[in-house]
């Protein structure tokens, strides 16, 4: 009867998924690249390249995949967003009541979508390297 009442419970309105704390590892994380991102926009017959931010791409040693964070020109410490090689997107956002700083999943993107989201650029982007996911 105790594993009916578990199981009846259990069935009902469930509460939503809470986060949960990234697993730990031994293995160190490496910087993999450092690059440059651009807002470009054509302008009459000119380009124009403003400097955005930064795309970071941090791995843990001995894997190729990785997390690609994004950081805005003006704050090189803390990322707005990070993205993964599957194309799922996340930007941090403050949450009002606690301060407490958690990831909000903006859905599957392409990296240049990605980058253009969370930089909040209007115009085009362009990379001083290639992506490489």
């Amino acid at each position: 009867m105790a594993a009916a009442t578990i199981l009846l419970t259990s069935c009902g309105s469930s509460p939503e998924p809470k986060p949960m704390a990234a697993p730990s590892t031994d293995r160190p994380e490496v910087l993999s690249a450092w690059i440059k991102v651009y807002e470009t926009a054509i302008e009459e017959s000119e380009v124009k390249r403003t400097a955005a931010g930064f795309v970071e791409h941090r791995r843990l040693e001995g894997k190729s995949e990785g997390s690609y964070f994004v950081y805005g020109i003006k704050d090189l410490k803390t990322p707005l967003g990070f993205f993964l090689p599957s194309g799922e997107t996340y930007r941090y956002i403050t949450e009002v009541n606690s301060k407490k700083v958690v990831s909000k999943s903006l859905g599957p993107l392409e990296p240049e979508t990605a980058v253009k989201i969370l930089l909040r650029i209007k115009a085009n982007v362009e990379f001083d390297k290639k992506l490489r996911l």
